[in-house]
């Protein structure tokens, strides 16, 4: 007998205080893996961004896994359909994709927007900085990003692992997020706060989840409001992980510059 159900059945509402829970406890976990777990890893003579990616990569994971073991909790056949329905993995279109390419657009003006103010509050010390943190995400390092990466990689012209280990993180970093973020919790939320569900979701995913480069705030609170809002409008997740992928993208590419030993 076929016991599988509906996308829309068996959805429970998310309120205020388990949105909380779900985007807090993920966030404090990225705070222990960059603030304890990559120094540790640091000392032990590892380079800082060896041990950055394998941290990151142990938190977006885990944001897959907690999906899935989710989706499987809410009775769920193992199917490829099943997936699908569930985490809004819908095909894409010339709508779409002109949603995506608004999308990301627009989140790129807005944050290059206020990105400067966050600066010159730093600059100033309203927003004080970490002791330490990495030097590519360090707004106080001017010399260019794959400098920058080099810097923490400790060397980066022929070095195909770590390009490895910046592919495999980024690849983590999408699907981990989408499925946790848009594909199992949003559509949750949307029970309990209707229209509002896009703002709601955006500022908490900022606020909790990216505490961790609380300087960049400024920045990325309005890029991710119109991340969200465009996810929100199409109900697809997989617009989603495109969004994600053309935001995130510069990351390994800067990284396969540096290995191709292109901009340094």
């Amino acid at each position: 007998m076929n016991t599988s159900i509906s996308a829309k059945q068996g959805i429970r509402r998310m309120g205020l205080i388990l949105s909380l829970l779900f985007f807090i406890i993920p966030g404090a976990l990225y705070g222990l893996m960059l603030y304890v777990v990559t120094p540790l890893l640091v000392a032990s003579g590892m380079k800082s961004l060896y041990a950055q990616l394998l941290t990151d990569s142990f938190v977006f994971a885990s944001l897959l896994v907690a999906a899935i073991i989710a989706y499987r909790l809410e009775g769920r056949a193992w199917t490829w359909l099943g997936l699908k329905d569930r985490f809004r993995l819908t095909r894409m279109n010339g709508k779409l994709w002109l949603w995506v390419l608004g999308g990301t657009v627009v989140g790129f003006i807005v944050y290059y927007l206020f990105t400067p103010l966050g600066n010159r509050l730093i600059a100033q010390g309203v927003i004080p900085l970490p002791a330490h943190i990495p030097a590519w995400l360090d707004p106080r390092v001017t010399t260019p990003m794959v400098e920058k990466i080099n810097m923490d990689a400790g060397g980066l012209r022929g070095n195909w692992l770590l390009f490895a280990m910046a592919a495999g993180t980024f690849f983590f970093n999408i699907v981990g997020e989408e499925f946790w973020w848009r594909g199992y919790i949003l559509p949750r939320q949307e029970l309990s706060f209707g229209k509002w569900t896009w703002l709601i979701h955006a500022m908490m995913w900022s606020v909790f989840f990216h505490a961790f480069k609380y300087w960049d705030l400024v920045g990325l609170l309005p890029a991710q409001l119109v991340f969200v809002y465009v996810v929100s409008r199409t109900k697809s997740t997989t617009v989603a992980m495109w969004l994600h992928i053309f935001t995130n993208i510069s990351f390994p590419l800067f990284v396969l510059m540096g290995v191709l030993g292109v901009g340094m």
